[in-house]
């Protein structure tokens, strides 16, 4: 019988405490650097970004190499779509800024509308008795946020990346919180 991968409660568990706490730092300080310095130029932003994914992508791409499916929470070929499509679009932003400049609204709000899904979905699927209702509640609320800016960034497309700075930077900080406070209140934390 096929295994089917999707972000439940195994998964979560299966998941590393930290690795919710690493995540949430790192938006952290993408969004308290677009508060600081908001009239940064759109070349910066794409580059910033571009260092997230290609971070993101070589996080994937660890996980590909040490993959074991008795312990998987995605399928490899997933991993390995993520992985690549990070490191492409890092290298990208870097090599060729024009061509992030024009797909990265695209690229960001599908992207929330990916993981605030999962999130979402996650959250739910969580049993009773098995997470605090403050954990589950947290991942709820992370996705209910990561699908309504994705939403927001699809509806404003138009829109220059420079004058979204600073609601994608306020995005940034609110996600990189509740990442902090779910490791905090992660069920596999000891």
């Amino acid at each position: 019988m096929k295994k089917w991968h999707m972000k439940t409660f195994q998964t979560i568990m299966a998941e590393k405490w930290w690795y919710g706490l690493l995540l949430g730092f790192l938006f952290l300080a993408f969004g308290i650097l677009l508060l600081v310095w908001p009239n940064l130029t759109s070349e910066v932003i794409i580059r910033i970004v571009g260092i997230l994914a290609f971070v993101f992508g070589l996080y994937r791409l660890f996980q590909v190499l040490f993959y074991k499916e008795e312990k998987a929470t995605q399928p490899k070929s997933m991993l390995i779509v993520e992985a690549v499509a990070g490191i492409v679009i890092g290298l990208l932003s870097f090599f060729l800024p024009g061509v992030i400049a024009v797909a990265i609204l695209v690229i960001i709000a599908v992207w929330m509308l990916y993981y605030g899904f999962l999130d979402l979905w996650a959250g739910f699927s969580i049993p009773k008795g098995r997470a605090s209702s403050l954990f589950k509640w947290i991942l709820v609320l992370c996705g209910m946020l990561s699908m309504a800016v994705g939403i927001f960034l699809m509806i404003n497309l138009g829109s220059p990346i420079k004058g979204l700075a600073v609601f994608i930077a306020t995005y940034a900080v609110a996600f990189g919180v509740l990442n902090v406070v779910l490791a905090f209140f992660h069920p596999n934390r000891k």
